[in-house]
């Protein structure tokens, strides 16, 4: 873990060391989970979010990072570049719980989950995004968030 030195002007930011195995490279603002379809799982190795890894969100990709290197994931605190994509139904608010997409070419992103309920959330949102205008390409923006996902 990768503690940031805090001061009273600071966030409480954490960061932990992954390794890129999805096979492509990954941007600064990915959401990435744990690799779990690997017999070699190490703790260490992420990847796409996947509908079977959703629970497995390790949390948002503080630097790019090119396939099998690695590299500094931010498990923990405010962030202002998680990369989110917007619901067709329901605009993101203020509070809102955000989860990893699975959604085939939105497989790095954070979607809308499920209203704020104070209980439950890897993610919340710092910010408000409106409801997508096209159900068969969601729109996607940088976000403003705080992570929970140590």
């Amino acid at each position: 873990m990768i503690f940031n030195s805090f001061q009273k002007e600071d966030d409480d930011s954490i960061f932990t060391i992954v390794r890129n195995v999805a096979g492509a490279a990954r941007a600064a603002g990915d959401a990435v989970s744990w690799d779990t379809a690997n017999a070699t799982v190490d703790g260490v190795r992420v990847t796409a979010n996947t509908t079977p890894t959703l629970s497995a969100f390790r949390g948002v990709m503080a630097e790019g990072l090119a396939d099998s290197q690695y590299g500094r994931c931010q498990v923990h605190g405010y962030n202002t570049y998680a990369k989110v994509i917007n619901n067709y139904t329901t605009a993101i608010a203020v509070g809102s719980v955000l989860r990893p997409s699975a959604l085939a070419n939105y497989a790095m992103v954070l979607t809308w989950g499920a209203a704020a309920d104070g209980l439950s959330g890897f993610v919340v949102a710092c910010d408000t995004y409106a409801t997508g205008t096209v159900t068969t390409q969601p729109d996607s923006k940088t976000m403003k968030v705080l992570i929970r996902a140590l």
